[in-house]
């Protein structure tokens, strides 16, 4: 059975002087990534998409050099787009991701809609699907609301704001390739009961 390993990004460090989309990653997103690095999925995977931002191509391009696995960073697998809108605070950040996943066509606080986020991610990963054998696996990093996003319309459902809590920081979800039907929610290291292709 092909897998898609759909993974979040490491943590990263916080620079609200700069846009989130240019973070880099903490020391413990660092960690993590040393952490991911061992899962055991790495050597069944064909190819590694990271979205184009840092605190993805890090982790991607180190299971890259690592597995000797191609990186082919797409811009399509980014982040649902907050640039219009900083929250002030988190209980604030976490209203406006539940605005935006209870009115997926509408734009609240200028945010990138949620429909058009998913919209992009569900062409791309189409893209990328055609583009190797339906007996390969490959590796996706991106970030959490669009990836809270795409797995809740795997699974018919509309995305919760506990949906979103649950995918951690380098956490790693796996999707069956020939049905897109997911068979593993979102794991963190030591990612136990990762299935394998």
């Amino acid at each position: 059975m092909a897998l898609i390993y759909l993974i979040r990004h490491p943590h990263t460090q916080i620079n609200l002087e700069t846009p989130a989309s240019s973070w880099g990653l903490s020391e413990t997103g660092q960690a993590q990534t040393a952490a991911l690095l061992n899962a055991p999925f790495w050597p069944h995977v064909s190819a590694v998409y990271p979205s184009r931002e840092p605190k993805a191509i890090t982790a991607a391009k180190e299971a890259a050099l690592r597995y000797n696995i191609p990186v082919v960073p797409r811009s399509a697998f980014g982040e649902l787009d907050r640039s219009a809108y900083t929250a002030p605070d988190e209980h604030s950040y976490e209203a406006a991701v539940a605005a935006c996943f209870a009115n997926p066509a509408e734009s609240p606080h200028g945010w990138e809609p949620a429909a058009a986020a998913l919209h992009r991610f569900k062409r791309e990963m189409s893209q990328v699907l055609s583009w190797h054998p339906a007996e390969e696996s490959i590796a996706i990093v991106s970030h959490g609301l669009v990836l809270t996003l795409y797995l809740a319309h795997l699974r018919g459902q509309v995305p919760t704001l506990s949906d979103w809590r649950a995918v951690g920081f380098a956490a790693v979800a796996a999707v069956d390739r020939a049905s897109l039907r997911p068979v593993c929610a979102f794991l963190t290291a030591p990612y136990p009961n990762l299935p394998l292709p």
